[in-house]
């Protein structure tokens, strides 16, 4: 995939890549490709989305589900965010299901057909979007003194902002028995304005 991942194994022939967590590979990474029709099935372990800038559109991944890029993506020039989830905090390490309960991690845990769910960035929030990615790809080359801090602050204030585009679920999960999570969305949609930490979430 990039040089951030590395392929771990194969599940049924379908090849399984983790994001790397060695010092010198950065905790997020940001990726400016054009996917076209060739694009091959593969599996990964780690929190992925795909920001289409002229669509106003993110497709979020989620995780061990085999994702076919030529059937779920559409074709022409995107934005690949991908990071180790470790580097969210102790409640992002894996297992998946932990995830569950981790608010900025939720969204990727969605369980859509073909493993990808498609959210329309409205009008209004598409500049916080170019401009927070512009700065992860600005602290990524630069890597100034505390880059690594600075590139995963601005990560999480787009994964903020997926999970309030996630918001509208926030029914849908209720009425498919899933108050828990409905909760944490409620929560950060009713205080994003406020400084919340994932203690306060989960108080």
């Amino acid at each position: 995939m990039t040089e951030a991942t590395r392929l771990s194994r194969h599940r049924d022939g379908v090849p399984v890549y983790r994001y790397r967590t060695d010092p010198e590979t950065p905790p997020v990474s940001v990726v400016a490709e054009s996917l076209n029709n060739d694009g091959r099935p593969h599996i990964h372990d780690f929190p992925a989305l795909w920001y289409v800038p002229e669509a106003a559109a993110v497709y979020v991944a989620a995780p061990g589900k085999v994702l076919y890029p030529q059937q779920v993506f559409p074709v022409g020039d995107g934005i690949a965010v991908f990071f180790d989830p470790v580097a969210l905090g102790e409640d992002g390490r894996p297992p998946w299901p932990a995830w569950r309960t981790h608010p900025l991690l939720f969204p990727f845990l969605h369980g859509q057909s073909g493993g990808v769910l498609r959210l329309k960035v409205p009008v209004d929030r598409k500049e916080l979007w170019d401009q927070t990615i512009a700065s992860i790809e600005a602290e990524l080359a630069s890597r100034q003194e505390s880059y690594r801090q600075a590139a995963l602050a601005h990560l999480t204030l787009l994964l903020i902002d997926l999970a309030r585009l996630a918001g509208d679920i926030v029914d849908d999960l209720r009425r498919s028995g899933e108050p828990l999570l409905a909760d944490v969305f409620a929560v950060i949609e009713r205080r994003h304005a406020e400084s919340l930490s994932l203690r306060d979430v989960a108080g």
